[in-house]
C-alpha cells in the first residue's frame, strides 16, 4: 500500500500577454490489493465493473475474474497475490491558462492590470489498475466518490 515512489511536478510557462501552469503529481511502485466488494462480486453494494463481466468458464479462458460463485466461497475470497494490482498512478492536478489583457486596453477600463483565466482541477489520471476507480481510493468498500473535476473562470484585477 505504501508506495516507494512520491513525486510532483510544477511546469509553467508564458509567451506574449498567455500564461499557462500545470501541476502533475504521482506515485510509483505501489501494490494495490483489491478487496471486499470488489471481488465479491456484482451481488454486493450494488458495484458492477467490466471486471465483472469477463469471468472463467470453459468458453472464456482467457478471462480477468476468476469463475464466480454467487454464495461464499473461500477459495474465492482468499487471500493471495491475484488480487495485487499495479496502484501507480500520475494525475493532472491542476492547468491554468491566462490572458492579461494589454495595458491599452486594461488603461480604457480603468484598471492597472488584468488577467482572464481558466482554470482545471483533477483532469486527468493515468494508471495501469484495469478498473475504472480512483487509484486513490481507500480499497475498503465499494462506496467511494470519486474526486470532482473542477472548471472555474476568473478575473485578476489590480487597481
Amino acid at each position: 500500500p505504501n508506495p516507494r515512489y512520491i513525486f510532483g511536478l510544477n511546469l509553467s510557462a508564458g509567451w506574449g500577454n498567455f500564461d499557462a501552469s500545470a501541476f502533475l503529481q504521482g506515485v510509483g511502485k505501489r501494490d494495490q490489493y483489491l478487496s471486499l466488494g470488489f471481488i465479491q462480486g456484482p451481488v454486493w453494494e450494488n458495484y458492477t465493473s467490466e471486471w465483472h463481466h469477463d469471468y472463467w468458464t470453459p468458453e472464456n479462458q482467457d478471462a480477468r475474474m476468476p469463475a464466480y460463485y454467487s454464495n461464499y466461497n473461500r477459495n474465492y475470497y482468499a487471500t493471495n497475490s491475484w488480487w495485487i494490482l499495479d496502484g501507480s498512478f500520475v494525475k493532472l492536478r491542476n492547468l491554468q491558462v491566462g490572458y492579461t489583457l494589454p495595458q491599452t486596453l486594461a488603461d480604457r477600463l480603468g484598471v492597472q492590470q488584468m488577467r482572464v483565466y481558466l482554470t482545471g482541477k483533477n483532469l486527468y489520471t493515468h494508471h495501469n489498475l484495469g478498473i475504472e476507480l480512483d487509484p486513490e481510493y481507500p480499497w475498503t468498500r465499494a462506496d467511494y466518490y470519486p474526486q470532482t473535476r473542477v472548471f472555474s473562470i476568473g478575473t485578476d484585477i489590480s487597481f
